[in-house]
This record gives structure tokens, C-alpha cells and sequence, in this order.
């Protein structure tokens, strides 16, 4: 993941090494750890990993992480309606 998230600092777009991160932590049986990469991507933009997350986060009560996830989707979603025509 630090290589992710150095991406994400240069400013590339959705770098890939959360989604990667995320599926060897999901083999590795580390859930919480998926969930943790599963919320950074979505703050990269790839939100396709997030109904998972939450529910990860919920089943482990993390609930600093469901607040950070859940202000991010707002954000996207925002972002999302101010630009649409």
C-alpha cells in the first residue's frame, strides 16, 4: 500500500495498489486490512469495494473508518452531482 499511496501524492489517477493490496489481504484471510484498502481506493475514486468495506467495519466496530468512508462517498457524490450538466 505505500506505493499506493505515493501514487495517489504524485497525483496519479487511481493507482492500482489498493485494489492488490485489498485482494492479497482478502487471501491472506486479513478482512480488516482488506477493508482499510477498499476504503483508500475509494478515496482514489474507486468506490466499487466500499458496501464491503462498510460492512467489514461494522462487523469489527471500527468506527472512525466508517466515518472516514462515509464522508469520502459524500464527497464523491458531490462532486458527482456539481458536475453533472
Amino acid at each position: 500500500m505505500p506505493s499506493a499511496k505515493l501514487a495517489l501524492r504524485r497525483g496519479e489517477a487511481n493507482p492500482d495498489g489498493f485494489t492488490k493490496a485489498a485482494e492479497i489481504f482478502g487471501r491472506l484471510g486479513m478482512r480488516y486490512f482488506r477493508a482499510v484498502a477498499l476504503a483508500e481506493d475509494a478515496e482514489c475514486g474507486n468506490d466499487s469495494g466500499a458496501d464491503e468495506a462498510r460492512e467489514i467495519f461494522q462487523q469489527v466496530g471500527a468506527q472512525p473508518w466508517l466515518d472516514r468512508l462515509d464522508a469520502e462517498l459524500a464527497r464523491s457524490m458531490q462532486a458527482t452531482s456539481t458536475s453533472s450538466p
